[in-house]
Parts: structure tokens; sequence; C-alpha cells
């Protein structure tokens, strides 16, 4: 957990630093973000990762309004759950296509970084295509796992696949989110087709200052593939 927090530290460091250079440009042409949170357990896509708290950061950088590119991180504080993953996307009016490449390790630092060996890598490749209408508060989502640890007992890809519909809804600091997941066939998401996840949460932001944000969140998830119910809260900085 150290060395993470460090790893962090120091990209945090550094985004910020690329940040306040930009702002002093006059005609800046990139934008840098970062934010820190802290969850109550990290949940995904109707699953519940990990078994404690959460420690997550994200780190990205916008080109011309299309394509960004960028680090997000996460750590359970018992150490339950460990995952780094790089990511790039491309961005055309309401579309945006992504490749995201998920990295969940028993031990981050480590030679697992480098085995690309796809019967046995740490590392998972996804291209997720998200549609969000600017005028339209209704989004979809499919999202395909295309190589690497997403495999079955005889080492054949499950192509794991993720359909989602979401509703939102914002009320001046409050942002509501109404979403519904569903895997085609067996995958990664349960063994058989159907409803992964139904999903109610909330984001409202504190305090905003310039680009400064510090926003409290809760989530309310039912996974009907699972029979289980899910709660999660967390706060979020944001620079």
């Amino acid at each position: 957990m150290k060395q993470w927090l460090i790893f962090s530290g120091i990209l945090l460091f550094i985004l910020t630093a690329g940040r306040a250079e930009e702002e002093g440009s006059e005609n800046p042409k990139a934008q840098w973000q970062a934010s820190v949170s802290l969850q109550s357990q990290h949940y995904w896509r109707g699953l519940s990762i990990g078994k404690g708290p959460s420690l997550e950061a994200d780190y990205s950088l916008t080109l011309d309004d299309s394509f960004s590119m960028g680090l997000w991180s996460g750590l359970a504080l018992n150490s339950s759950y460990k995952e780094v993953d790089l990511y790039i996307a491309y961005t055309h009016n309401a579309f945006k296509v992504s490749l995201i490449n998920y990295y969940c390790p028993q031990t981050i630092f480590s030679d697992e970084f480098i085995n690309f060996c796809e019967q046995t890598t740490a590392h998972t490749l996804d291209i997720i295509v998200d549609c969000n209408p600017r005028h339209i508060p209704i989004s979809v989502q499919v999202s395909t796992m295309i190589w690497g640890d997403d495999q079955d007992d005889n080492h054949s890809n499950f192509y794991s696949t993720y359909v989602e519909l979401g509703y939102h809804h914002q009320a001046e600091e409050l942002l509501a989110d109404f979403i519904i997941g569903y895997t085609p066939w067996e995958s990664y998401y349960g063994p058989k087709d159907g409803v992964v996840n139904l999903q109610a949460s909330g984001v409202y932001t504190v305090m905003q200052k310039n680009s400064h944000r510090m926003r409290c969140n809760a989530h309310m998830l039912y996974s009907p593939m699972a029979g289980r119910f899910m709660f999660g809260t967390g706060i979020t900085f944001s620079l």
C-alpha cells in the first residue's frame, strides 16, 4: 500500500504541475485533470470488487476536445483488491470510443506487469462504445473484452460483453443516475445471459472553486444475476 500511495502521489504532483503550467499559457493545447477518492468499497458493473474501503485515483490528459488518455488506479485498504488501468479514448459529437487495459495483479509492483502471455497475464483489454446525446438525459454503453485475462477453464475467450442503459438527471448540485446493465451470454459478469446491474446513484457537489471540487456520492445496486443488494458511499476531490 505504501508503494501505491507514493506512486499515486508522484503522478498527482506531476499532473498538478502540468495543469498549473497549462493555466498560465495563453493558448493551451491540452487539459490535465486529476482526482482522488475514498470509497466504502469498489463496485463495478454490478460486481463488488475487494472486501473493504478503496482508495482510488484518476489522472487524464485531453487533447483538442477529441483525444484523451489517462491512468486510473485503485487499492482496497486491506489489500484485497489492486488495480491499475491505462486508457485512451476518442470522442466525436455524442459518441466516445475507448480502449482500456485493466491490470489487476496479486502484487502491483512485480514482474506480472510485463507478462503478456494471454493464458497467464493479469492484463485485460476492453473496448467500449458510449453514446451520450447532448440534449437527451439517456446514455448507452456497449463494452466487450477482446484480449487477456477473460477466459474459461479451457483458455477460450469469453469476450465478456456488457450493455448498459442509463438515465441521468441534474438538479442544481445533485446528479442522479439510474442504470440497468445486461450481459448477453456466459461471461465474466455471470454464468448466463441476463441483467447483472440495477443501480441508482447520486453525486452531490459539496464545494467548488475554480477547477477544484469536492463531491460526495452514494449508490445502491442490485444484481438480479447474483440476487444480491449492495450499497456504497464515497468522497472525491478533483483538481
